[in-house]
């Protein structure tokens, strides 16, 4: 790749490009911590706009929007509690939010146990580790 700016041609680089591998992003307070240490709360806005935490947990059933990086949109998308495998969440819709973030549309399953609970993203052949990203239940 080449950058031209003004007529002026930067130096070639050769990058490489590999698969998309699907990230879950996680909730970074202002300071710099994460979320409930251990578990980082994946990134995810409540139907009332709110950041989930301990403070605004998800309600079964309610449709959340949780951010991610790294999809192949032209491979099936799937966020999955891993509790209730293999029945993935319901993932409403998806769209580009910043430059490589996509924003899901989550309906929270009727089943799920309150509390801190694991999610994780399947898309085509790549999956996120099971405890990538949490969210809290009520």
């Amino acid at each position: 790749m080449s950058v031209e700016v003004g007529g002026v041609y930067s130096t070639v680089r050769v990058f490489e490009v590999r698969p998309a591998n699907p990230t879950i992003k996680v909730f970074v307070r202002a300071d710099g911590t994460l979320e409930n240490r251990g578990n980082p709360l994946a990134d995810v806005r409540l139907e009332s706009g709110d950041q989930n935490s301990t403070e605004h947990p998800a309600r079964r059933g309610e449709t959340v929007e949780v951010y991610a990086t790294g999809l192949d949109l032209t491979s099936p998308v799937d966020v999955f509690i891993p509790d209730l495998q293999p029945s993935p969440a319901e993932a409403l819709s998806i769209e580009g939010t910043a430059a490589g973030v996509q924003k899901m549309r989550v309906r929270i399953p009727a089943g799920v146990n309150s509390g801190v609970v694991p999610i994780a993203i399947q898309n085509g052949d790549r999956r996120t580790m099971d405890n990538a990203g949490f969210v809290w239940v009520e």
